[in-house]
């Protein structure tokens, strides 16, 4: 990754860092910028995504929790109830951008693309021989950027 390329994410992250209230949220996004500015790539996918699902989970919770669940049911049948955040520890993360979907704080183009976002997250957080370049990873920043924290 070029030596700007670099800077240039780490500073939109540390920009979108000052923004945030959450201090879950929060440290998941530094984990984040600290394995980018180490080069550490899928370790820097996994703790971004981590912190941008957190934020969609607090804004669904924000919502209606029975349209909420009717989502989640919808395109989970056995998924638990949801009422508070570590209520989404038993929900796929797929199923929490449907849900997303469903309720409009995505829509179909945003969901799509995060949906996206998590194959990447999946494909950095489990072994394999997958090996992902920094481009992606720019690609991922400034999508959860756009979509989630804009």
């Amino acid at each position: 990754m070029s030596c700007y390329s670099l800077e240039n994410d780490v500073s939109s992250l540390n920009t979108l860092i000052a923004k945030i209230s959450d201090q879950y949220i929060k440290d998941y996004l530094e984990e984040g910028i600290k394995c980018l500015s180490i080069n550490a790539l899928r370790a820097s996918v996994v703790f971004l995504w981590s912190g941008t699902v957190r934020d969609i989970q607090q804004k669904l919770l924000c919502g209606d929790n029975k349209k909420l669940n009717a989502a989640i049911q919808k395109h989970d049948p056995k998924a638990r109830n949801v009422g508070r955040i570590d209520h989404f520890a038993y929900i796929k993360d797929k199923v929490t951008l449907l849900a997303a979907l469903e309720v409009g704080i995505l829509d179909k183009n945003e969901k799509d693309i995060l949906e996206e976002a998590l194959n990447l997250r999946n494909k950095c957080g489990h072994p394999g021989k997958y090996k992902l370049g920094p481009k992606k990873v720019s690609s991922f920043i400034e999508d959860i950027i756009n979509i989630v924290f804009s």
